[in-house]
């Protein structure tokens, strides 16, 4: 993508973002990177926060999960949830 200035002060660009060498829409390239960050941002703090999770989860529901616990992510409209495979209980861990 490239700006392209006519006189000082005055510059114009693509209407929309356009598009990547790739020949890809610039403003899709940019959303598939926000939610890249978002779930390696989920993934750390549960990671960062699984005793404070476990609790929660605890508090909500009164299941006791196991030493052993295996995490899914999910994105359901703009919240981001960790889905505890075992026991089949989820809590809401951030937004995008």
């Amino acid at each position: 993508m490239y700006f392209i200035e006519t006189e000082p002060g005055v510059v114009y660009g693509a209407i929309g973002g356009g598009y990547s060498t790739a020949r890809t829409s610039l403003e899709a390239r940019i959303s598939a990177d926000r939610y890249i960050i978002a779930i390696k941002d989920s993934e750390k703090y549960l990671r960062e926060n699984i005793a404070r999770i476990v609790k929660l989860i605890y508090e909500e529901t009164g299941k006791v999960l196991g030493p052993k616990m295996k995490f899914l992510l999910g994105i359901e409209q703009l919240d981001i949830y960790a889905l505890e495979v075992d026991n089949r209980v989820f809590c809401k861990i951030g937004s995008l």
